[in-house]
């Protein structure tokens, strides 16, 4: 924490991940701190600027100017994506509770009530609002649809619909952030601890016409493989699968064919065995690789 900076325990903080949000985060700083302020809760607003190329900054110096002692900027040295800027910003949360959501203003803060209220009913640990109806283009809701499914199925006691608006228990959420994981994705880190979870239906309003969503198809078919790689068995599940087939095969070729010469069944379970050590070679370098370039380097923190 900076050097003057306000460190007295809060009841909820909130974390906005920053990206091209130079349009909406003076509006979204004004909502969040007239929800709070209310209700006469005490907060702290933490802005994680994720090396945006616009004017994202010197609007968040601006906001830190106008609420100095309820807001913290912190400023990454790289971009590191949406969920890596989202678990750095867990790191300076100093709350009972955890919120996030996106600084684009699809996601309502006056919906934060329905987060606290379900938390409070069911003294949950993390809460997922799930939108009645989404807001995004028909292709970028049919991409999501398919993405959020897929991973749902392949990550272990991930949440079904989950969602980047959460309120999460603030302990939880720093353990999540502490994990060694090769890959940086917020709610596969939560799912590995296996919190007490659900959800409440909130509203999703449409992009507005300064800010259009930096997800496509093709970043969240990277967003997946990343995921994939690096939060799930299946690399492993393959290569097993690979010897379980190729190899028994090559002892049916073997078995069935004894005119052949035996070198070639020899050479073929060779093959099968060293295709498959080279794969999960190849997953493991990956992963590690991956685990160094994961790690978020703060730049500022303000």
């Amino acid at each position: 924490m900076a050097a003057g900076a306000n460190t007295s325990p809060v009841a909820y903080t909130v974390v906005v991940p920053v990206y091209r949000g130079q349009y909406t985060l003076m509006p979204l700083a004004q909502q969040l701190t007239d929800f709070f302020e209310t209700r006469r809760l005490s907060y702290q607003l933490i802005f994680v600027d994720d090396c945006s190329p616009d004017n994202s900054w010197q609007i968040l110096l601006e906001i830190k100017r106008q609420w100095p002692n309820t807001v913290t900027l912190v400023k990454l040295a790289r971009n590191a994506g949406q969920h890596a800027a989202t678990l750095c910003g867990f790191t300076f949360a100093r709350s009972q509770y955890t919120l996030t959501l996106d600084e684009d203003l699809q996601h309502p803060p006056q919906e934060i009530a329905m987060l606290i209220a379900t938390q409070q009913k069911g003294n949950l640990q993390l809460v997922y609002g799930q939108y009645l109806t989404p807001n995004h283009s028909r292709l970028r809701n049919l991409a999501s649809g398919i993405f959020n499914r897929f991973i749902s199925a392949v990550v272990p006691n991930l949440y079904p619909g989950f969602t980047s608006f959460r309120l999460i228990a603030t302990q939880l959420a720093q353990q999540a952030a502490a994990l060694p994981l090769p890959y940086p994705f917020a709610d596969g880190c939560l799912a590995r601890l296996n919190p007490k979870t659900a959800a409440c239906p909130v509203t999703h309003l449409p992009e507005t016409e300064n800010r259009k969503s930096a997800y496509n198809w093709l970043k969240l078919v990277n967003h997946a493989r990343g995921i994939v790689l690096g939060f799930t068995p299946l690399p492993l599940l393959a290569c097993a699968c690979f010897l379980c087939i190729f190899f028994p095969a090559a002892v049916l070729f073997a078995f069935f064919a004894p005119h052949m010469p035996f070198r070639y069944f020899l050479w073929l379970a060779a093959a099968t065995a060293a295709t498959a050590a080279v794969f999960t070679l190849a997953v493991a370098w990956w992963r590690k690789q991956a685990a160094a370039f994961a790690a978020w380097q703060v730049k500022e923190v303000l």
